[in-house]
């Protein structure tokens, strides 16, 4: 049986105000705040930045995107919350404690990664790499996606819904209390453990 293991690259995030090297070595991190200030604690819109670079959500913000490009990763950092819709992600999409993370008819050439968090929701995306949804502990649900690698659901305590999906590899679900529910998931490759029904 294959399982993939999650892995989220080893980088020092940075943002105005705090310490830390960019992600990357060719490009810049736009602070997705749109003042530019790290962690303020409050609620923050990220609409009206120009996202040219990696975009780094700070911490305990809100980051809201609808029908923007991004140039390169979202990174959503601890009690985060990422609220997007109609966006294209030239990178990844990688969240790690975050709050919360909502995908909606959006389009990521690479992969997305949620782990850890309070929940996370992927609707109606195209995925061209994984779907790897980790030791979360609140809701999370993936679907209607075409993804081009695997769908990963591993170790999540807040239930987990996965239907209608067209998958390109394999549907892995794995220790997930509640075992993940849902169906209609178009499969190519193949439906391990809980996941094996679905």
């Amino acid at each position: 049986m294959k399982l993939a293991m999650m892995l989220f690259p080893v980088v020092a995030l940075g943002c105005s105000g705090g310490a830390g090297s960019p992600i990357g070595t060719e490009r810049g991190v736009e602070d997705a705040s749109p003042s530019g200030a790290a962690d303020t604690g409050g609620p923050e819109s990220c609409a009206d930045r120009a996202l040219d670079a990696d975009v780094v959500v700070p911490a305990r913000t809100t980051c809201t995107l609808a029908n923007r490009s991004v140039r390169g990763d979202i990174v959503v950092r601890e009690g985060a919350v990422l609220d997007a819709t109609a966006i294209t992600v030239d990178g990844n999409i990688q969240a790690e404690r975050a709050g919360r993370v909502v995908v909606r008819g959006s389009t990521v050439d690479g992969d997305v990664q949620v782990k850890a968090s309070g929940g996370a929701e992927v609707h109606d995306t195209v995925v061209d790499g994984n779907l790897q949804l980790v030791g979360n502990t609140g809701p999370v649900a993936a679907t209607g996606n075409a993804v081009d690698g695997d769908i990963q659901a591993l170790e999540n305590t807040g239930g987990v819904t996965i239907e209608r999906n067209n998958v390109d590899d394999n549907l892995q679900c794995k220790r997930n209390q509640p075992a993940p529910t849902g169906g209609g998931n178009v499969v190519r490759g193949s439906r391990e453990d809980q996941c094996s029904g679905l």
